[in-house]
């Protein structure tokens, strides 16, 4: 019993310890554009607020016009004036004046426990990586993300993509009206994810992103390598439909494609593309910016084939086709922001010695609340559940986010697994995690 008081109390030092860190000197890339704050688009980073998905959606571009808001202006690639003769010229395009990449570092301190043991983890480095984003005009976007170390692996390249935006609007001619289709290139994460993961406020990922069915590898949160059409309509519709090579390969090891779409709907607050906002003047709003009173409903789905592979990667099997299906709410309100989902599947042969249909359902419930600009908190439930031997996970995630400054953030997480029958009861874990950003 004592030792155990002593570990918590470690645990407990050491987080606070973690409030009185240093401000950090430098600041990321997008801030360094705009000379704006990180909370201008995000209530405390990860998760962006209203204007940073709209940003976000506008291809990392200041919604209604971003020129009037960039400190750090561009260098040009040839005179404005060459776009007046093209195609007899290269059209003039634009590149950032100053290398655009951004680290993030995190540490973390680990206690598990379970029926036996204890365990205390001193996890640091956990991750460090490279994240470069940034416009060729309004044009196009790209962004990057690189992994140095995490968990003391060399991870390698994650996320690089390119965005073309408003492709039929401006650049070539208004045969659509603005924001309607843009087309996005490389690896990333699919718009069928719901909950996009590196936007959310919990340290742990969403349960129904990470799970997989039988001896299946496939999971919404597996990067994909393919393409991607999206775009908004009437400023509050937004879509996107997406062909990849399935099973995060980078390489197509199925010789099938798989495909997915989303379809959202946002009522009331900031509209997707922007507008409805107040006006900023000359400064981007970095106060008060998490208030959206706001509902968006939406849809989703992914129909693919995955491939059954053994501990060595050798491929036992290539025709497990599958799909899911499902759907999302999101409710803002004043200082709370509460999310719910769905998801139905089916997959065909995803166990290598029973040849039937496996199906699953999973949903989830939680809320964030910002109880000051630099203190959050999230409380999270969710749960899997597969027909076909393989055992339901429900769990709970408790989070408190501390933000010392913009590019500081401090969390303390609690996932709880709920003793129950059927249940694929977890280990306890808590964890305490600084990251910062330069």
């Amino acid at each position: 019993m004592r030792k155990r008081k002593l570990v918590w109390g470690i645990v407990l030092g050491i987080f606070l310890s973690f409030i009185f860190v240093i401000e950090a000197h430098a600041i990321p890339t997008f801030a360094r554009k705009y000379r704006t704050s990180c909370t201008t688009c995000h209530i405390g980073f990860n998760k962006v607020n209203a204007f940073g998905e709209a940003f976000r959606l506008n291809g990392y571009n200041v919604p209604e016009g971003d020129a009037a808001y960039v400190k750090e202006e561009p260098i040009s690639l040839g005179a404005p004036a060459w776009a007046k003769v093209w195609p007899e010229a290269v059209w003039p395009g634009v590149i950032p004046q100053t290398v655009p990449i951004s680290f993030m570092a995190h540490q973390r301190v680990n206690f598990q426990q379970d029926d036996e043991t204890s365990t205390l983890d001193f996890n640091m480095p956990h991750e460090f990586e490279l994240l470069l984003g940034g416009t060729f005009g309004d044009f196009a976007s790209f962004f990057g993300e690189y992994v140095l170390d995490e968990n003391g692996d060399v991870e390698g390249l994650q996320r690089l993509f390119v965005q073309f935006n408003d492709v039929f609007y401006s650049n070539f001619g208004n045969f659509l009206p603005e924001n309607a289709l843009n087309l996005k290139m490389g690896r990333f994460h699919i718009a069928a994810e719901p909950f996009h993961n590196p936007t959310r406020r919990t340290l742990s990922s969403i349960l129904m992103n990470d799970s997989t069915v039988g001896e299946s590898a496939w999971n919404f949160r597996d990067l994909q390598s393919g393409i991607e059409v999206n775009g908004i309509m009437a400023s509050r519709l937004r879509y996107a439909f997406g062909i990849v090579n399935g099973n995060g390969a980078t390489l197509d090891d199925n010789h099938r494609k798989d495909m997915y779409y989303r379809i959202a709907y946002k009522l009331d607050g900031l509209a997707l593309d922007g507008t409805g906002g107040e006006e900023s003047g000359d400064e981007l709003k970095q106060r008060n910016n998490w208030v959206d009173d706001s509902v968006t409903l939406g849809t989703f789905g992914y129909l693919g084939t995955s491939n059954i592979s053994d501990a060595d990667d050798n491929i036992l099997w290539k025709n497990n086709q599958f799909f899911r299906v499902g759907g999302d709410l999101r409710i803002s309100y004043a200082n709370m922001d509460a999310y719910s989902a769905l998801v139905y599947g089916e997959d065909s042969k995803p166990l290598i010695d029973l040849a039937r249909d496996v199906k699953s359902l999973a949903w989830l419930i939680g809320a964030d609340y910002v109880i000051f600009p630099w203190l959050t908190t999230s409380l999270r439930y969710e749960t899997t559940e597969v027909w076909g031997g393989q055992s339901d996970t429900e769990r709970f995630i408790s989070s408190l986010a501390l933000f010392p400054r913009a590019n500081i953030r401090c969390i303390a997480e609690l996932i709880y697994y709920p003793e129950s029958d059927g249940n694929d009861d977890g280990n306890n874990l808590l964890m305490v995690d600084l990251a910062y950003l330069f």
